[in-house]
């Protein structure tokens, strides 16, 4: 609180209560503090949030929460993180399970921490097993009728919202009146789910706009746009930072594909992906990058470098991800890796290297039995077409390294040659050199390989 006499919690058990500051005694009579002036605001389940809830039970869950409550009048607001990854944000109080709201799509893992900073011009927000920091640039509307490019949820009708609530089954949800008092049936099946809601009490005078109930309909008066994410996709991606054409870093964090600036120390994003990122690579010339995404039918995505703009979607053909994308230098194929049974390699060919129109599966084979974890195009000598009897390129993995020829549309595997008395470990990264392959493996060890 402002005096710093009382605190607040949630707990896992969806429950609110007060304690002492000094003493840390509980108190549990909640009427006593129904008018207390509070400092801090990153409790979800109080009177002053119960808006953020969804009126029904559809598996969301408000991992963190936070308000810039210094505004006092002039328009706070409570921005919310939950489980799906999504940040919305509501007007202050937000009393109504069908206020307006606005909603962003901040991460693929569930969001743990979100607070205000400098203010209230930036929000961050801390994901979960992704370990990324995401910064918000928070922006207010200079107008009441400005409107932003975002999703709104729960939005009021202006025609017939009864219409709404009923489709929906939501009449014992709905809130009576603009006070936040539920109707007999709605709080017995609320305290049953929520049992915070049995210790909320309403202020003694309530804000103009919530009193009358207008205040739900009214729609939030900022917006937030994405400046900077801390982090890298480091975990479970391989050999994802590569370098653009102008000296730009691309990087996998999250959903994100971030093209940073180091000069202005800025970043660009991709923002293509839905699910977390599994692999990153760059064309040779830096002008061209490749995507894909952890999921189960994962598509390459190929996009410009310079603008983030989508260039191809190429067709479904993997599952489960990718591992590895490769580029050729003539940035005429592209190899790729699957994080499927098979590990599936296959091979992408756009003739005139645009991979607009004109790009097409040339080939595909399984990779073999245990994991591969990289692929690499060997550069044919002097830049020209490579001839069908040399390696088209060559992969690695657990246990085992193995070069491809294309023969038609047919990928054929060859093992290399080694002393049978060494045993090949686990290779971990691969790269044609001229007429050789380079490998490095668990051990420390490079091989040489020749053909």
């Amino acid at each position: 609180s402002e005096d710093s006499l009382w605190m607040r919690s949630n707990c896992g058990g969806f429950e609110l209560f007060y304690f002492e500051a000094d003493t840390g005694l509980y108190i549990p009579a909640a009427a006593r503090l129904r008018d207390t002036v509070w400092a801090t605001h990153t409790c979800s389940m109080t009177w002053q949030t119960q808006g953020v809830w969804p009126p029904q039970k559809d598996g969301t869950d408000v991992t963190a929460c936070d308000s810039n409550l210094f505004r006092g009048d002039d328009g706070p607001v409570v921005a919310t993180g939950d489980n799906y990854g999504r940040v919305r944000l509501f007007r202050y109080p937000s009393t109504s399970s069908f206020c307006c709201s606005k909603l962003y799509w901040a991460s693929s893992s569930p969001i743990t921490r979100l607070k205000f900073a400098c203010g209230d011009s930036t929000l961050l927000t801390l994901s979960g097993p992704d370990k990324c920091i995401f910064q918000w640039s928070h922006v207010r509307d200079r107008e009441e009728g400005v409107a932003f490019d975002c999703m709104d949820r729960r939005g009021k009708l202006e025609e017939d919202d009864d219409d709404v609530v009923g489709l929906f089954g939501l009449q014992d949800l709905a809130l009576a009146d603009g006070k936040g008092a539920l109707g007999d049936l709605g709080l017995g099946h609320l305290v049953s789910s929520r049992p915070w809601m049995a210790a909320i009490v309403a202020p003694s005078t309530l804000p103009p706009d919530v009193e009358d109930g207008t205040a739900a309909k009214k729609p939030v008066p900022c917006e937030l746009a994405m400046s900077h994410v801390m982090g890298i996709q480091s975990q479970r991606t391989r050999s994802s930072v590569r370098y653009t054409n102008v000296g730009d870093i691309v990087l996998p964090a999250s959903k994100y594909a971030c093209v940073f600036n180091k000069k202005s120390n800025t970043q660009r994003f991709y923002e293509g992906h839905k699910n977390e990122m599994s692999c990153v690579s760059v064309s040779r010339d830096g002008v061209l990058v490749a995507s894909a995404e952890r999921t189960e039918r994962p598509q390459i995505h190929i996009w410009d470098a310079g603008t983030c703009g989508l260039v191809k979607l190429l067709p479904c053909l993997h599952r489960r991800g990718v591992i590895s994308i490769q580029f050729s230098s003539d940035r005429t194929k592209i190899a790729s890796v699957g994080a499927d049974q098979d590990h599936s390699i296959a091979v992408w060919l756009s003739p005139s290297g645009e991979w607009t129109a004109d790009c097409q599966l040339l080939a595909s084979a399984k990779g073999d039995v245990n994991p591969v974890l990289f692929c690499s195009f060997y550069e044919p000598p002097g830049g020209g077409n490579s001839s069908p009897e040399s390696f088209l390129l060559g992969s690695g993995g657990r246990f085992h390294l193995k070069f491809w020829r294309l023969q038609g549309r047919c990928l054929n595997s060859y093992y290399p040659e080694y002393d049978r008395s060494f045993k090949l470990s686990t290779l971990l990264c691969g790269c044609a050199v001229g007429s050789k392959f380079a490998s490095g493996s668990v051990s420390g060890h490079l091989f040489i390989w020749n053909g």
